[in-house]
């Protein structure tokens, strides 16, 4: 009977995970277009990959609070060219210390915007963040 159990609670197991990757809508790159993505999603095309791996140090000041300095979030990001991975830091301060744009090869990744926006009776969750990003191919 316990091996039964076990059995069943497998293949439950292994159709939800079915159904999730069945569900999940893999999302394109398209350059110089507005990315809407959450923490731990991916958007490819062909020879490029971005991934938000996290957002940390959310120091950006409270829409409820007076603050002397705007404060930073960084956004960490993978992002993949023919193979190639690279690990990208981009801000919300968009200052030389902390810059919300980079340039790789012949490709900017920008940080547009990070929403929600910190309130300073809540925390905000990994899952709860928006970032919006733009890959654009420099010319020659």
């Amino acid at each position: 009977m316990k091996k039964y159990l076990t059995f069943v609670a497998a293949l439950i197991l292994l159709g939800s995970c079915a159904n999730d990757s069945l569900n999940s809508e893999t999302k394109s790159l398209e350059l110089k277009q507005k990315l809407e993505l959450k923490v731990n999603e991916c958007v490819s095309n062909n020879s490029l990959s971005l991934c938000v791996d996290s957002v940390y140090n959310d120091s950006r000041c409270p829409m409820d609070v007076i603050c002397v300095w705007q404060g930073n979030a960084a956004v960490a990001i993978s992002f993949t060219l023919n193979g190639s991975v690279h690990q990208l830091t981009l801000n919300t301060g968009n200052t030389p210390s902390f810059p919300s744009d980079t340039t790789l090869q012949q490709f900017k990744i920008s940080l547009n915007e990070l929403a929600p926006y910190p309130i300073s009776s809540s925390t905000i969750e990994q899952e709860d963040y928006r970032v919006s990003l733009k890959v654009e191919e420099l010319e020659d």
